[in-house]
């Protein structure tokens, strides 16, 4: 029988552990520190467990008075209910499914999924055992691979679930509160991208040397609208207005889940014209009826082409083309976002506009706060002053200035 001294004096380790008091009565110490009263008793010769209490609330009086009740009604054959610990599966799933499927774009949340498979080796295991150390040893094994960047995200996962944990009571504290800090940092990389302008030309008229017709159409849309490249991939026709020319990337295709208008130019009307008068062979032999960039070779055909797809295409232009009809820096799909910012920023447009065409939004800003037409007539002028100034760039020709009145808006 355990004295209140010993009690007292059990210390935390790294792991769970339990100290006997008797006839079935342990006193259970947790990593955290928290002390829980833990009932073993048998039923037709099978071991079963059953929380009583937690310690000073329930004292050892009350978890042996306890014990003796529960052993009375099993003599009885009286049915216990048996607690069963909440793993922290169970926990990161109510997190996911709260927190966040209902904010978060698909995109974004199939990076989650792919995060949380990192974490298999806590998944089974009670929350309320799980130690700061077993956190740590699961982002190393993710950093100790060369992944050094997704082990410290995979971090803010787990801490983010305990945090969860802690507020629904689950949990006594966030044991991984902070980890990040522990874990090595990958040396910052930015996406690769083509700024200046000599590259550009180079790069612009590379495009027209894409064979097929799909690929092509969709880089050249990246470079003249600069949209992400989910948003793109994933693009439908209904979000396209020809009539008033805008593209309406739907709030579920985009990072942070707004509707977002992309006012279009002549140039990009132009290609998704080309486009829309394909759709109906292309549907034809893919069964792809609203895809924009559907698939249309390999085993995912009727599918919408991939991310690593239409990098492809665009890495095979610096093995196809001769290096002199080449930019002297490598080119992402994520770099056309980049282009389109440093140029636009280098003549002059004002830096809220740019933003907002961007989509991208403070995440102190709420939802409501945002309009997706928000400067809508600079950014079409915008828009279109940056397809005339690309065009400009690809034949060598002077890029027109832009107006002083223009310019001066929103600083």
């Amino acid at each position: 029988m355990l004295t209140n001294t010993a009690i007292e004096g059990a210390k935390k380790k790294d792991r769970a552990y339990m100290i006997l008091d008797g006839d079935g009565l342990y006193l259970k110490i947790l990593p955290t520190g928290r002390k829980t009263w833990v009932l073993r008793y048998w039923i037709n010769g099978q071991e079963m467990k059953k929380t009583l209490g937690v310690y000073p609330i329930m004292t050892a009086a009350n978890a042996r008075r306890t014990r003796d009740e529960i052993k009375t009604k099993i003599k009885a054959g009286v049915p216990l209910e048996v607690a069963k610990s909440t793993t922290f599966g169970e926990i990161a799933e109510r997190w996911y499914k709260t927190m966040m499927e209902p904010k978060k774009a698909e995109s974004y949340l199939y990076t989650i999924r792919l995060r949380m498979k990192y974490l298999a080796a806590l998944w089974t295991r009670p929350i309320d055992e799980i130690s700061r150390k077993e956190c740590f040893d699961v982002l190393s094994l993710i950093s100790a691979s060369g992944r050094k960047s997704t082990a410290k995200r995979t971090g803010q996962i787990v801490g983010q679930i305990f945090d969860y944990a802690t507020a629904a009571g689950e949990a006594t504290i966030n044991v991984a509160a902070g980890l990040n800090r522990s874990l090595p940092s990958e040396k910052v990389r930015h996406f690769d991208a083509v700024t200046k302008i000599a590259d550009m030309r180079k790069l612009l008229n590379a495009l027209d040397y894409v064979d097929d017709f799909i690929f092509r159409s969709g880089l050249q849309i990246l470079a003249y609208c600069f949209v992400r490249r989910s948003e793109l991939l994933r693009a439908e026709w209904p979000e396209i207005d020809f009539d008033r020319a805008e593209w309406i990337i739907p709030a579920a295709h985009i990072k942070g889940r707004r509707d977002h208008l992309v006012p279009l130019s002549k140039q990009a009307l132009e290609i998704f014209r080309r486009l829309k008068k394909i759709s109906p062979k292309v549907e034809e032999i893919t069964g792809s009826a609203n895809l924009i960039l559907p698939a249309s070779r390999g085993a995912n055909t009727g599918s919408r082409v991939s991310n690593s797809t239409l990098l492809k295409e665009l890495k095979s232009l610096y093995k196809k083309l001769d290096p002199d009809d080449l930019p002297s820096e490598p080119m992402t799909l994520h770099g056309f976002r980049t282009m389109a910012s440093t140029f636009l920023n280098e003549f002059g447009w004002a830096k809220d506009v740019i933003e907002c065409e961007l989509a991208h939004l403070e995440e102190n800003e709420s939802r409501e706060a945002y309009n997706r037409a928000m400067y809508a007539p600079e950014r079409r002028l915008m828009m279109q002053w940056y397809a005339d100034a690309l065009d400009a760039v690809k034949a060598g020709r002077d890029i027109t200035p832009v107006p002083e009145n223009i310019k001066n808006m929103h600083r």
